[in-house]
């Protein structure tokens, strides 16, 4: 697991005080302060490395390195599968394990004090203001996760927007997107 930069901590900081939100500021470094000190204190666990080959181009990569890398549990065995291109390590799939000699690196533990789950999403409830009527929902690629918004939140201009914490506005953009999107096909369609 790589952990994020300084910066990426810094930003939304400095976002929220540039607007003047600076309860939402302290908020966020309180947050930040409580992840660096459950990482202190995290256990330290060893993993081994597994290596993906490639059996089209013959690259090699450890699982992980990519972010559309995903290992789980087949019945006894650990199995790879590629999110990108559907592919993994089943027989006739283009990815294999490689035969090598066992290494081990050390990583962290993960738990609910580092990476707080996500808020739950309620299928046909708006994440953002609760509603239960005109709701897409919809999972995108950037975080694999389901969503739910309403066409109103999905229309909210970018002033609004800007108020809300990070993960709400990747959500509102993406909404806004499937919008578009919805109304390219229909205009398509009354062409037709």
């Amino acid at each position: 697991m790589k952990l994020q930069s300084a910066y990426e901590y810094l930003k939304p900081i400095a976002e929220a005080a540039s607007i003047g939100n600076y309860a939402d500021a302290l908020n966020t470094a309180l947050a930040c302060v409580k992840r660096c000190i459950a990482l202190d204190r995290a256990n330290i666990v060893k993993m081994p490395v597994i290596r993906i080959v490639d059996k089209d181009s013959n690259s090699v990569h450890n699982a992980g390195e990519l972010s559309h890398d995903r290992l789980y549990s087949g019945g006894y065995r650990i199995k790879y599968h590629n999110i990108q291109n559907c592919e993994g390590t089943e027989p006739g799939s283009c990815y294999q394990f490689a035969d090598s000699d066992i290494e081990f690196i050390d990583c962290i533990a993960v738990n609910d004090e580092i990476i707080p789950p996500p808020p739950k999403v309620v299928p046909g409830h708006c994440e953002i203001c609760g509603r239960d009527y005109d709701v897409m929902d919809f999972c995108v690629s950037t975080d694999f996760k389901p969503h739910s918004v309403c066409k109103t939140c999905a229309k909210m201009p970018e002033r609004d927007i800007k108020e809300l914490p990070q993960y709400q506005r990747n959500v509102i953009h993406d909404a806004k997107l499937m919008l578009i999107t919805e109304k390219i096909i229909n205009d398509q369609t009354d062409d037709d």
